[in-house]
């Protein structure tokens, strides 16, 4: 979790209305988005 709020910018309150699968959501986006970055950048 602290690595999704990290990733964002959220602040330490900012998931705690998020679900387990919507957390996890944004995980993926930001996993996706990192692989679309190396790719532009490789």
């Amino acid at each position: 979790m602290a690595d999704v709020t990290y990733y964002y910018g959220w602040g330490p309150h900012d998931v705690d209305s998020l679900t387990w699968s919507v957390l996890c959501w944004w995980q993926q986006q930001a996993l996706r988005i990192n692989r679309v970055r190396a790719a532009n950048n490789g």
